[in-house]
This record gives C-alpha cells, structure tokens and sequence, in this order.
C-alpha cells in the first residue's frame, strides 16, 4: 500500500483506470439491446434478463 501512496494521483488514476478496463465484470451491450433495455426502465417495466 505504501507504495501507491507514493505515487502521485495522476498515476494512481491511471493504474486503476487500466485495471478497471482490463477486469471489467460486465460485457458490453449491443446498442440495440442497451436502447431497448433503457426503453423498459424509461417505462418503469420490470424485468429480467437470463442468460450469459
């Protein structure tokens, strides 16, 4: 830990940044299906999604 707290912010930034992208739980959505997802919620309709 103290080695990160040596470091200045920018590059603490940076680090969590690159591994924020690197381990990234959710994939990303196809536009259609985030459009029709954000459709429901617009909407107040509940949902769930099954599958992976």
């Amino acid at each position: 830990m103290g080695y990160w707290l040596a470091r200045p912010a920018e590059q603490r930034l940076a680090a969590l940044e690159l591994l924020r992208e690197s381990f990234n739980p959710m994939p990303t959505l196809h536009n259609d299906f985030a459009d029709f997802l954000r459709s429901l919620n617009e909407r107040n309709v509940r949902y769930l999604v099954v599958g992976g």
